[in-house]
């Protein structure tokens, strides 16, 4: 349970961020990587690194890899708790039933399993330890390929995919709202609408509801709650938003023994603490 508590009311010192997308595109993915950034900047992280696979890469794979290790390394060297975002805009492909992004003539391509999720799962050098939590948001074709499975840790990794496996083909900017469109769009109308924070799976379960055509799917990777960020800025006086309810519900039980007994007084008083509103008339500091 404090695992639970701890991780949707964490704070972050440091914020790191690369979106990636291909020289070779014909998506529109300079507006999605457009509204990334207005993204990170309603949240009030630094604006992400842009990295542009180039049209001469022999091995792409390895170069996504080798920014994805350097932004993983600086956040080790930190002080403090470091949230980094991994964005992705462009083709995705299904290739065996792995999810592959690739260029505007499909000659190119990596596998997102090998070269991105590997570096930040329960198989990577990434420990507990160094308070680094991961936001992987993946606006393609087939991103829901990666939305299967979950390790639970301390630490946090989630995806946040445009499609499930029933609409598997991604909107491009433009006409119709891409993925990073809606998020963006989302987040903004929350936040004049008086919301201090937003919660990731939350979020994904709202657009599931209010997307007729194109479902995005949700994916924890590791940990045993979505993320909650904190939207920056002063709220007082304004409208006072209402969240449309937990993404999760869950019921807890608890089985005590006899040797357990002096623990309870402990475990009832943070439950009243923590879990618990506050009595009307107090406010909880």
């Amino acid at each position: 349970m404090k695992k639970l508590v701890d991780q949707h009311q964490r704070q972050f010192e440091n914020a790191l961020s690369i979106s990636i997308s291909w020289k070779d595109d014909n998506t529109n993915a300079s507006r999605d990587i457009h509204n990334f950034q207005a993204i990170l900047h309603l949240f009030g992280y630094p604006k992400a690194e842009e990295f542009v696979i180039p049209i001469d890469s022999k091995v792409p794979g390895w170069d996504v890899a080798d920014k994805i290790r350097a932004l993983i390394l600086q956040a080790m060297a930190m002080t403090g708790r470091t949230i980094i975002f991994i964005h992705y805009a462009g083709h995705g492909l299904n290739w065996n039933e792995d999810l592959h992004f690739c260029d505007a003539s499909g000659r190119k391509h990596f596998n997102v399993e090998s070269n991105i999720l590997s570096l930040v799962n329960s198989a990577s050098p990434i420990t507990d330890a160094h308070n680094i939590d991961v936001v992987l948001i993946f606006d393609s074709c087939y991103s829901y390929l990666v939305t299967r499975g979950f390790t639970g840790e301390s630490r946090v990794v989630e995806i946040l995919a445009a499609v499930d496996e029933k609409t598997r083909l991604a909107f491009s900017p433009g006409v119709r709202a891409s993925f990073t469109g809606k998020l963006y769009a989302e987040i903004i109308r929350r936040k004049h609408l008086g919301a201090k924070d937003i919660e990731l799976a939350d979020l994904i379960t709202h657009l599931r509801k209010e997307s007729p055509l194109k479902k995005p799917s949700y994916r924890l990777l590791m940990g045993a709650n979505s993320l909650r960020l904190t939207i920056p800025g002063d709220t007082e006086g304004g409208p006072t938003y209402q969240p449309p309810g937990p993404a999760t519900h869950a019921i807890f039980s608890f089985r005590l023994f006899t040797s357990l007994y002096p623990c309870i007084p402990g475990c009832s008083l943070w439950v009243r603490s923590t879990l618990l509103p506050p009595p009307i008339g107090t406010r909880r500091r």
